[in-house]
């Protein structure tokens, strides 16, 4: 498990540099040694929908939900409300 944090770790911090294909590559190894982390999975989704690779984002966002579907759907809520606060204008909840 902590091996799997590690490259999950370096998964977000390559997409937080904007090295988006990179952080693909280096999640999915994350999310092959550790497959029963959602969160992996989850940044794998966001890596991959940031590279624009919409189908591997959404096998990812599908694996997660199989791993623990609570915690994808939380996620996938999150998103959704950023979205449409996005959208409106409005500061996000946290903000406020």
């Amino acid at each position: 498990p902590m091996l799997g944090r590690v490259w999950i770790n370096l998964g977000i911090a390559q997409a937080e540099q904007g090295k988006s294909q990179e952080a693909v590559a280096t999640l999915k190894h994350a999310c092959d040694i550790a497959p029963k982390e959602v969160f992996a999975w989850i940044s794998l989704y966001r890596a991959a929908r940031s590279a624009g690779l919409e189908d591997e984002a959404r096998f990812a966002i599908e694996k997660a939900a199989k791993v623990n579907s609570t915690a994808t759907a939380l996620f996938k809520r999150s998103e959704q409300r950023a979205a449409e606060e996005a959208q409106s204008g409005a500061k996000p909840a946290a903000a406020q």
